[in-house]
């Protein structure tokens, strides 16, 4: 069902905008004074944008979505705020098309979202952090002596908007944990910022309890492929399929071979692990997709994990195990994975409902083996948060089960008791990466464009406050990357 936006009756002459050009994809604007831009937005449909000189005499416009009009309004701002800050007569800006996505040079190509920050890649390769920056996991200074919660004399310890993490080179990847960040460059170092109390940030031979919001680059790391972060552990899989883990290992998560608690600063490699083209690293169970389809997981199995049985009193595995029953893997997220035929397979957490089986009368907390969800098909990607999950089909549509006592199922509304099936985000369409923190979610549609939603006492959701948790999606302002 269509939704009416009231734009307010303005004129050109109101709104300090001369249109040059209308015709779709491009905009041509004239700015000759500071706008209040927001209420100057008109869109007719999803490929073109209404800004005829008569159009500002229109009260009403017919938008497909309330997010898609404010997707639209937030992409003009910067088009504006760009010519007003460089004193420019007039600029340019794409609405559509493949040679510009309307969100340049602003948009995003990759993100992580973390225990209680997030990050993300800009396609000029910088990378941007918000939320908790305790241990300087957001890249921003942390001033000595700073308490555990932000009040007004160390606004820093929260980073409410993106920040530009300074020092990296560029990057093409990132990856978040519980306090620390890492981010993969082009030529395959790795490197971390935040904290470091088990070695996470794989800096050999160092470990303390101190911030470090200056990223470093991780040691004897070259060629890596992909890093992943959860908890207090970082991996890297590498150009010839092995995978290198660093951190906490007081569970084997770290895949060696030995369980400890103590740090292990320097990255070592996991045991019996080859041919590798995926990891993911849960706090406590990291696990790797093979070439050939097959998964081994590792670690803490105390809910069932790993997928598999273990003898009898035993609760880890510090060495990986293959998941039986999996053979057919194409992408993999924490203890599911989506198969070459686009269906679901998950195990061992559904506490809230959150791989999608049981019901209010008959739960099912935890699932032993690798079990196919029902009724979800076409599925591309899927994505594990701390009581919940969310999928994205192929089509571009995400759907989210689980924990929602902070919305992030993304339904508009915080529901205590989750909701123990798939259910769709309506509000999203065309979406290519979805990426799940501990309670909060983030998508990025094919635009370039980011949306999240979910828990935020933090700022983890980027919007410049620690408000009430939106329980719908809504994007991280263009402006804010600047």
């Amino acid at each position: 069902m269509d939704t009416r936006i009231e734009a307010g009756p303005l004129t050109p002459a109101d709104s300090g905008v001369k249109v040059l050009q209308s015709r779709s994809p491009i905009l041509l604007l004239e700015v000759s004074a500071p706008l209040g831009i927001s209420t100057y937005v008109s869109c007719s449909s999803i490929s073109e944008l209404d800004l005829r000189p008569d159009a500002f005499e229109d009260t009403i416009r017919v938008c497909r979505n309330v997010l898609h009009c404010r997707e639209i309004m937030k992409r003009l701002t910067v088009c504006f705020a760009l010519a007003l800050s460089l004193s420019l007569g007039s600029t340019a800006c794409s609405s559509q098309g493949n040679s510009s996505r309307g969100c340049e040079p602003y948009c995003v190509k990759d993100f992580a979202c973390g225990y209680k920050h997030a990050c993300a890649v800009l396609e000029d390769g910088s990378v941007w952090c918000w939320g908790d920056n305790f241990k300087g996991q957001a890249g921003a200074a942390v001033p000595t002596g700073s308490p555990s919660l932000p009040d007004d004399n160390f606004p820093t310890i929260v980073q409410l908007e993106p920040h530009k993490v300074p020092g990296l080179p560029p990057a093409v990847s990132v990856a978040a944990g519980n306090d620390f960040s890492c981010a993969r460059t082009a030529i395959g170092t790795v490197w971390c910022w935040g904290g470091n109390d088990t070695g996470q940030l794989g800096r050999a031979g160092t470990v303390d309890t101190l911030p470090h919001p200056e990223p470093a680059v991780v040691a004897n790391v070259a060629n890596a492929t992909q890093v992943a972060a959860a908890g207090l552990v970082s991996c890297a899989l590498l150009g010839d399929g092995t995978v290198d883990c660093w951190g906490n290992n007081n569970y084997g998560q770290l895949g060696i071979g030995t369980q400890d608690a103590d740090p292990h600063s320097k990255p070592e490699a996991v045991t019996q692990l080859n041919s590798i083209k995926q990891i993911t690293v849960s706090g406590m169970a990291p696990c790797a997709l093979g070439s050939d389809g097959h998964v081994w997981c590792w670690g803490n199995n105390s809910y069932d994990q790993l997928g598999s049985t273990l003898p009898a009193g035993q609760t880890l595995s510090a060495a990986p195990l293959e998941v039986a029953g999996v053979s057919d893997g194409a992408s993999i997220s924490g203890g599911c994975v989506v198969t070459v035929s686009g269906t679901l397979v998950c195990w061992g957490f559904n506490t809230s409902g959150q791989i999608g089986l049981g019901d209010d009368a008959n739960p099912v907390p935890y699932v032993a083996a690798p079990t196919e969800v029902p009724n979800l098909v076409g599925i591309a990607a899927v994505t594990t948060g701390g009581s919940f999950n969310c999928v994205l089909n192929k089509s571009g549509h995400v759907f989210c089960a689980g924990g929602n006592d902070s919305g992030e199922l993304g339904q508009g509304t915080a529901t205590p008791d989750g909701i123990r099936s798939f259910v769709a985000i309506k509000a999203l369409s065309n979406i290519i990466q979805i990426e799940a923190g501990d309670l909060s979610t983030c998508a990025l549609n094919e635009s370039g464009v980011l949306f999240c939603w979910g828990m935020n006492a933090w700022g983890q959701l980027g919007r410049g406050n620690v408000e009430t948790p939106p329980t719908y999606p809504a994007t991280i302002e263009p402006v804010k990357w600047q």
